[in-house]
């Protein structure tokens, strides 16, 4: 299959002017500039100008049935029908562009949440055993700040890390998805090492 330089609503619109201006269907694809070479040895070989076209691969193959039928009716009417279903084109690629555009500013912000969310519960899962010291201070006088990468407390937190970070990632449709939550999880242990390590500077364990 060919594939035109150009896209369908212009390819039309340039076919409606040519017809315009007087051409046959045949005239006007041989006036195109950008019409392929192949297209046009398939006519002057004496392939019917329509069967010559069905070798363009068209984002929407409905435009061959449209020129297939312009000879069933007047010259007005099959420039009308043309400029109709080009507008018509242009419209739907506009909103299909509109609608992609604001799929990528809705993946950018998930993925900020994303990075955010994950840093911010790394960071509570490495102060969490602090705050409990400060509660054994309050009981028996003494801060016990004892950190143990495998306790429950911190493997709960690595999993409602790798929750969150599997839901956002499942919402934007992401790829690699498995790969994506093996890095979140080196990612949420190296930050919360981080701030055992900024504890323990100042905290006796």
């Amino acid at each position: 299959m060919i594939k035109l330089n150009v896209s369908d609503n212009t390819f039309l619109n340039d076919m409606a002017t040519l017809l315009e201006e007087g051409h046959n269907i045949e005239q006007a694809i041989f006036n195109i500039p950008y019409m392929a070479r192949d297209v046009l040895l398939e006519i002057q070989l004496g392939s019917n100008p329509i069967k010559a076209l069905s070798l363009i691969e068209f984002q929407y193959p409905v435009i061959i049935n449209l020129l297939g039928s312009l000879s069933n009716a007047n010259h007005k009417e099959n420039i009308t029908r043309i400029k109709v279903v080009a507008a018509l084109i242009k419209k739907r690629n506009e909103a299909i562009k509109e609608k992609e555009n604001l799929v990528n500013i809705l993946n950018r912000r998930l993925k900020i949440i994303r990075i955010i969310t994950l840093v911010t519960i790394a960071i509570i899962g490495g102060i969490a055993p602090f705050f409990s010291g400060i509660y054994s201070f309050l009981i028996d006088g003494h801060i016990k700040y004892s950190f143990d990468l495998f306790s429950p407390m911190s493997i709960s937190f690595l999993l409602i890390n790798l929750l969150n970070n599997y839901f956002l990632l499942s919402i934007s449709k992401e790829s690699k998805i498995g790969l994506k939550l093996i890095i979140a999880a080196i990612v949420h242990i190296a930050i919360v090492l981080s701030v055992k390590i900024l504890f323990g500077g100042v905290v006796t364990f």
